[in-house]
């Protein structure tokens, strides 16, 4: 076995940071005596490791520049920096009672005067500045954002210092300077597009006085005419687009998110509800593991290592060919907490992406610095295309709001604050090519540049010609959108005229037929006013098979009128099905004057396939009848608003199809009269036809006997179930005790689920006293469902008040979420009597508890009997082990799970709440409350993450009042639920948790059978889990397998059975030999024993350890040890399935 631990260092490092942040959870290092001291320039170069093939130069240093994280060049080929000098609470900030926010932030401008490459000048252009985040170039002068405005700032008598500034934008919120608006990143809409960076804002552009609330939304801005409009999205630092105008951003904890919805779409229908307006691009989202070379940094008293994404930002897409294409479109994402930059290589997935860590970097990061000083804070492609990072380099990144007051008084916070490089990474083999002076170029040159490789030039060159007015090279710019060489140019020329104002019909056209589905969509979304839908249709059909494609032309049908437009768009809406995105745009696009042409062409699909085919078998012959939620949808539409012929269309496929079949009527039948019924009093709403409504009533009646059909799948009968909760169908007590009747621990959870949605939505009476009569049989998740019901109506909670003050309920069953819900109400009577209920629970400050149960800290917990109280008390908020829901934060990605800390943050959770974790109360219309976090926001509703994780979506519409309580949704007074040895656990389990990266590993897990069918499980290609596990490269073995935690594993893929001996090579020494093992084959024991020496550890054997029946599926394949590890297991280099012959 190897000689090295990973796992010591000779010095020890200290790490901040609160349960409740995932603001960049883990802080950087104290160097107490003896420890790391910052590394002058070359020294920090030389620490810095990135790919083979690849080097990294320093290209500015202090004291040129200091604390830089933001960049962005000139046409004249020089660098421009914000540097935030005040960094964390002002510039001669460093503990409590110094002065705040004393403004230190100051805009450069570097120079490089001997052309080697390395800037050798710095100007200061600004300073004074508060927090500056960002600075793009604009014209003659610079853009800034430093809350609460964005500002213009010009040099107009050549002196190289600001003389003239203009406020632009103001509004944006001045909150915790990680949290600021920040990006300006220019668009192929010939805007300018910003991250909110989560702080929000009511903002007002001075120039045209209009004003947007974007509170849980992004920003972008025309730079022309000032004009602002929100965008979907919430990025908190570094909001980025790739060469073909899809964006991306982050927040700390999600190193990278893809936007592909558009708020102009969306707006256009307020009753649509919308997916979630971010997608995770990461195969392994959220706090996934990273891999730091710096030393680990822990606590003195805690030797976990989090090693996971706690401050992810300023991420970038790489956009130039100069580095490899295979780099070209990949995204970068700074993580300053571990030192590095993280790379991804994104593909294509529907009208979204799905990205991987590259093959080579499944285990370590394109650049990553064994200094831990070093903060990248900010990466962009260089116009010489080289990769461009900011190193804000400070010994503490993390803000001070996170850091408890007793470690601010050990900590030098502004430690650094004199230093900061720029560094640039570049091929081995040659240098870097010169910055472009694009200055020098006339009109003419500026076009031809537009073939540049380099995407930062050509968004230089495109915005240079706007400044520009370029009118003179119109028609040069129209020939390169036809003879372009590459689709970039010839996307860049359409996009500039649009900017110019001189798109034409025939350039239109010509876009709309390039080879390129990229070029396509552009022109696709520049196309209203120019191109009639019959033309569309025959333009588009080539490139209708790329979703970025429909994506965009389900957008723009909203803007054409026409049987033609309508039946595109239905064609969409069936070819689409199962994009949820192009289908939310899709949806979009329908409004009162095509909703009725829509119908029609879906209705064809039941009362005329052959017409149906012909309709639309030349978008798609294999199109198949819509999905029962789509017509449900626009059935709900209709009747929202009042389409009287789309209505009767529906009514008339029902009627002519209702009852003609033998058996319950079919599942489509019963969803639309769903979705016809849906705000409905009566039958007589939807039809004046007496016959017609009795056909609807009898096939309503049919479907009370598909609620009461075991026989029958359970989605089939929740279809039915959901009709119940319609005001025309539902019937009092016989409905509400039919319902009642199927509510059994043994029934379909989806089932389940919309029995308790229905009669939530029937508001019957004795719904809450029914169900609260059951509470001894209902499981915990359906409890969770029952109280949320309960507490959403006054008359329900004060069935709910009644029930547990009888004893029926037991008090200490009301988790300490809805407890305070009850103490808090609005309803005096109900909080009175909530007190009296729980006054353990509400008398005590949060310090005195504090006191109370320091004692804990002193007890020895058990983990094992910890997870038990998780299960219990945790899981409705938090994920560990599999288990829980993801409402509250990862705790794989906490680092501070100090004794201490826990203890704090169980008891004490309100101590510091992020802002996306407050809990947020909305009052419906129709009188129900709901609580929960505001998971996203769009442009027509928010979605509400509630406390056992589900998600409701709720219109703007249909909100009577929204209000933050300003607090977190963790509750106080767990304490009342627990006993001080309960607590003891629960911190020793939390504790344990997140030790190694899980995986720390993961090249491979999926294996399929080679060609001689034998299975072989590499260790280079398993899952490690656990927590000292790891994979040797020197050994091609794994190893240092020492706990009882660690384990392999492996997805076994067959497409058919068989039957297989199974061996294995490994290798363990005399003195560790003896350890019990087992084999795990889809969660069942399928071989184990104990470990023989194989003479040494450098000595692998090959033997033989029995055999088994794999079935034709994905087999889960698990190797551990079966108890608790001496010394060590073994060390593994494979297992082999290897086939029997029958």
């Amino acid at each position: 076995m190897p000689d090295s631990l990973r796992y010591l260092s000779a010095v020890c490092f200290l790490i901040v940071g609160t349960l409740g942040s995932s603001l960049a959870e883990e802080t950087p290092p104290l160097p107490p005596p003896g420890g790391q001291l910052p590394l002058d320039p070359e020294a920090a170069l030389a620490s810095i490791r990135v790919r083979p093939g690849l080097r990294v130069e320093l290209v500015a240093a202090e004291p040129l520049v200091m604390d830089p994280v933001s960049f962005d060049w000139g046409p004249d080929g020089r660098l421009w920096v914000a540097e935030m000098r005040d960094y964390p609470n002002g510039f001669t900030w460093n503990g409590a009672g110094d002065p705040l926010d004393e403004a230190g932030g100051k805009i450069k401008v570097l120079t490089d005067t001997d052309g080697d490459g390395r800037f050798d000048k710095a100007d200061v252009f600004l300073d004074g500045l508060h927090y500056p985040t960002s600075v793009k170039v604009w014209n003659r002068g610079v853009l800034v954002t430093a809350a609460p405005e964005i500002f213009y700032a010009e040099d107009t008598d050549g002196d190289g210092k600001a003389d003239r500034r203009e406020t632009w934008y103001d509004g944006f919120a001045r909150s915790n300077q990680q949290h600021r608006v920040n990006s300006l990143a220019w668009g192929l809409d010939n805007w300018l597009h910003l991250a909110n960076g989560d702080g929000g804002g009511l903002i007002l552009s001075r120039e045209t006085r209009d004003a947007v609330d974007i509170r849980g939304l992004d920003l972008k801005i025309d730079p022309f005419t000032r004009e602002l409009q929100p965008l979907l999205g919430r990025t908190q630092c570094g909001r980025y687009r790739d060469d073909w105008g899809n964006w991306f951003g982050c927040n700390n904890s999600n190193p990278l998110w893809h936007y592909p919805l558009s708020w102009e779409y969306l707006r256009r229908n307020p009753d649509l509800q919308a997916p979630r307006a971010y997608v995770d691009v990461p195969r392994e989202p959220g706090a996934a593991p990273v891999f730091p070379i710096s030393e680990t940094v822990e606590r003195f008293n805690d030797f976990s290592r989090a090693n996971r994404f706690t401050s992810a930002c300023g991420p970038t897409i790489y956009r130039d060919t100069f580095l490899g294409d295979d780099l070209s479109g990949n995204a970068f994402v700074c993580e300053p907490v571990h030192n590095l930059v993280s790379r991804q290589v994104l593909k294509p997935k529907g009208a979204t992406f799905a990205s991987d860590r590259a093959p080579e970097e499944q285990a370590s990061e394109f650049f990553a610095s064994s200094d831990s000083w070093s903060r990248p804070v900010s990466v962009k492609t260089g116009p010489d295309g080289a990769l461009w990072i900011a190193d804000m380099y400070r010994l503490v990144i993390e803000h001070p709001e996170w850091i408890p007051q007793d470690w601010q008084e050990k900590l030098d916070l502004r430690a650094g604050n004199d230093r900061g490089r720029i560094y640039r990474v570049i091929p081995t083999d040659g240098d870097a090519p010169k910055i472009p002076l694009l200055d020098e170029l006339d009109d003419a040159a500026l076009v031809a540049q537009l073939e540049n490789p380099n995407g930062t030039v050509r968004d230089l060159v495109h915005q240079m010609l706007l400044w520009r007015s370029a009118t003179e090279v119109v028609s040069q710019l129209r020939n390169l959108v036809r003879t372009g060489e590459h689709p970039t140019a010839r996307l860049h020329a359409l996009c500039v005229l649009d900017g110019l104002g001189k798109l034409d019909a025939d350039t239109i056209h010509v876009a709309l037929t390039d080879e390129s589905a990229r070029v396509v969509r552009q022109a696709t979304r520049l196309s209203p006013g120019y191109v009639e839908a019959a033309e569309m249709a025959e333009f588009i059909l080539p490139k209708l098979d790329d979703a970025f494609v429909a994506l965009e032309l389900a957008g723009v049908l909203g803007t054409m009128k026409g049987e033609e437009a309508s039946r595109l768009l239905a064609a969409l809406l069936l070819r689409y099905r199962d994009e949820p995105y192009v289908t939310a745009v899709a949806l979009s696009s329908v409004n009162h004057d095509n909703l009725e042409a829509i119908i029609a062409q879906l209705a064809l699909a039941y009362d005329d396939p052959t017409a149906f085919r012909e309709h639309l078998s030349r978008f798609d012959p294999s199109l198949e009848a819509p999905p029962f939620s789509l017509t449900q949808t626009l059935a709900r539409f209709a009747v929202k608003w009042e389409c009287q012929p789309a209505i009767d269309r529906l009514v008339a496929t029902l009627a002519d199809t209702a009852g003609k079949g033998q058996g319950p009527p079919p599942p489509w039948q019963i969803s639309l009269l769903t979705g016809l019924l849906d705000q409905a009093r009566s039958l007589e709403e939807i039809t004046s036809d007496a016959a017609t409504a009795n056909l609807l009533r009898n096939l309503a009646a049919d479907a009370r006997s598909v609620v009461a059909a075991d026989s029958l799948p359970a989605w089939q009968r929740a279809e039915a179930i959901r009709l119940l909760g319609s005001p025309a169908v539902f019937n009092g007590a016989p409905d509400f005790d039919l319902l009642i009747h199927q509510l059994s621990p043994k029934a379909d959870p989806a089932l389940r689920e919309a029995i308790f949605e229905t009669l939530t939505r029937t508001r019957y009476p004795a719904t809450a006293s029914a169900l609260l009569a059951r509470w001894n049989s209902l499981p915990p998740s359906d409890r969770s469902v029952v109280l949320g019901l309960a507490l959403s109506r006054g008359e329900w909670t004060e069935d709910l008040l009644s029930t547990v003050e009888s004893g029926a309920v037991p008090r200490n069953q009301i988790d300490a979420a809805n407890r305070r819900r009850l103490l808090e109400s609005a309803n005096e009577d109900f909080q009175k009597r909530a007190k009296v209920l729980f006054a353990a629970a509400s008398n005590a400050t949060r310090e005195q508890v504090l006191a109370d149960w320091h004692d804990v800290l002193e007890m020895e917990g058990d983990p094992v009997r910890g997870k038990s109280v998780f299960a219990t008390v945790c899981v409705a908020c938090h994920v560990a082990d599999g288990i829980g829901n993801a409402v509250g934060p990862d705790l794989a990605a906490l680092t501070d799970r100090s004794p201490d800390a826990l203890l704090v943050a169980v008891l004490d959770p309100n101590r510091a709440v992020e802002d996306k974790f407050l809990t947020w109360t909305i009052s419906g219309n129709d009188g129900d409350t709901r609580l929960g976090l505001i998971a996203d926001e769009s442009a027509n509703s928010f979605t509400l993450r509630q406390t056992d994780g589900s998600e409701t979506s709720v219109l703007r519409s249909e909100i009577r009042s929204m209000t933050s309580t300003g607090i977190s949704l963790m509750p106080e007074g767990l304490e009342a639920t627990l006993t001080k040895a309960q607590l003891a656990d629960l911190i020793a389990y939390v504790g344990s948790l997140g030790g190694a990266p899980e995986p720390a590993l993961d090249m491979a897990a999926r294996v399929r059978p080679g060609r001689d069918g034998v299975i072989e499980l590499r260790a280079s290609k398993c899952r490690i889990a656990g927590e000292r596990l790891e994979y040797m490269p020197d050994f091609d073995a794994l190893g240092w397998w020492t706990s009882e935690k660690d384990r392999a594993q492996w997805t076994v893929v067959l497409d058919r059975p068989g039957h297989y001996r199974i061996e294995w090579e490994y290798s363990v020494a005399p003195e560790a030999a003896g350890n019990a093992w087992k084999l795990m084959v889809n969660g069942r024991k399928a071989s184990g024993g104990k470990v023989a020496s194989s003479g040494n550890w450098e000595t692998f054997v090959t033997g033989s350890i029995g055999e088994i029946e794999l079935p034709a599926a994905d087999n889960k394949v698990v190797l551990q040890s079966d108890g608790p590890v001496t010394k060590a297991l073994l060390d593994l280099r494979a297992i082999r399935f290897i086939p029997i012959e029958p």
